[in-house]
């Protein structure tokens, strides 16, 4: 079969012209998201190659399109990467390699291969060098994505198989070149069978990956965007809509595993007294201080959430009541450590009163009751002199499930 070359040049170009605009426009709707800026580099890398490769001498079509193709190739592992810095945690190790020297990596060794032979005993070794290199760059990518596939959403299952795809014929393009050489395909394009499907391989490949990307990007974005609805924007920390609905998985979960699941209510002690004597803005940086110090203090084991004003909440999955007392003392002692002058508190410092309620393993308790009882351990907490953890002996009945109360300022004693 052949093609006019002319016209597979304006496809081509056509294409890269479309795909870079997808990414473009993806990229100008966040530019915080890199990796859609990377993918419309890369699109316009495969561009400049297939034109290299169709315009240029024969001595410099090769070398100069194949650049463009490693640099592409760069520029998508580089968009795996940013696509995967998202969601790498805090405590993990630095890459290895630095994202912005991805584009460019494969350059040098490309500059290498192209100062060997055109044929070694009937091997392209230009052409096993630049597959390889290829290669490498593809399999990088893949291990990317995959460190960020934590949802499995469609978008990222969609690129896996993609890359995974490229990978094999990459690889089955190595082996068939150290198997089965052929003629070198440093000649004119026409005459070059390898120039024709690397072209129109390249451009599929990168239209379906531009597509992949551009989707995961707004999966990306739609999750922020969920994730910013449930999270308060004071402290960090979930909000009540997060609360309400950690609670109710949370609960279900214990249901089905048997296993209990403590709640701890938290009120800083008189913080109405805090903010009229030091004023709003420091009334912001205590619950600031405060959170963290909750959240440091779990060690991974709850989830410290803001309840509303001045109240937070705990759940801690797994924890009787034993346990959960333990966890509670220790919260205690984290904001005392914080050391925070309070005129108005009898320690003199920012104090908090704590509220223990369990639903054992098995048994009729709601979540609603699980509230309520937290909520009437907290209050006696405040009543019997405040700083210190109080519990609910009696577990949640399925009675008490009515609608959770809110804790007020004005019911409870500062």
């Amino acid at each position: 079969m052949t093609f006019d070359l002319s016209t597979l040049l304006a496809v081509a170009l056509l294409v890269v012209l479309m795909t870079t605009s997808a990414c473009l426009l993806a990229w100008l709707q966040d530019r915080r998201d890199l990796a859609m800026l990377d993918m419309a580099l890369a699109n316009l890398a495969i561009g400049g190659g297939a034109l290299a490769r169709a315009v240029l001498p024969a001595q410099t079509a090769v070398p100069v399109g194949n650049c463009g193709i490693l640099i592409a190739c760069g520029l998508i592992w580089s968009a795996s990467r940013r696509m995967q810095s998202s969601t790498r945690l805090a405590y993990a190790p630095p890459p290895l390699l630095p994202t912005g020297l991805l584009p460019l990596i494969a350059l040098p060794f490309w500059g290498a291969a192209c100062l060997l032979p055109e044929a070694v005993a009937g091997i392209n070794p230009r052409m096993l060098a630049g597959n390889l290199l290829v290669l490498g760059l593809l399999v990088g990518a893949l291990q990317e994505l995959r460190a960020t596939m934590r949802e499995r959403t469609p978008a990222e299952w969609w690129l896996c198989a993609l890359f995974g795809f490229a990978i094999l014929f990459v690889g089955y393009r190595v082996a068939h070149a150290l198997f089965a050489p052929q003629a070198a395909e440093a000649g004119p394009p026409e005459a070059g069978s390898a120039f024709v499907p690397t072209i129109l391989g390249g451009l599929v490949f990168m239209l379906l990956a531009s597509f992949g990307m551009v989707s995961m990007a707004r999966e990306r974005a739609e999750r922020r965007h969920q994730n910013d609805a449930r999270l308060d924007a004071l402290t960090g920390l979930g909000n009540r809509r997060a609360f309400d609905e950690a609670l109710w998985r949370l609960f279900a979960r214990s249901r089905r595993r048997g296993r209990p699941l403590s709640l701890l209510l938290i009120d800083i002690d008189t913080f109405k007294a805090y903010n009229d004597r030091y004023g709003h803005p420091e009334g912001d940086a205590c619950l600031r201080a405060v959170g963290r110090a909750l959240a440091r203090a779990l060690h991974g084991i709850g989830l410290a959430l803001r309840y509303g004003g001045e109240e937070f909440a705990v759940l801690l999955p797994g924890s009787g009541t034993e346990a959960a007392l333990e966890v509670a003392e220790r919260l205690r002692l984290a904001v005392r450590a914080l050391d925070r002058p309070h005129a108005g508190a009898a320690a003199g410092v920012v104090t908090i009163s704590l509220g223990l309620a369990t639903a054992p393993a098995r048994g009729g308790a709601t979540p609603a009751g699980l509230v309520n009882a937290a909520d009437r351990a907290l209050y006696r907490a405040k009543r019997e002199g405040r700083d210190r953890v109080c519990h609910e002996e009696r577990p949640a009945a399925p009675e008490e499930a009515g609608e959770p109360r809110v804790l007020r300022a004005s019911k409870l004693p500062g």
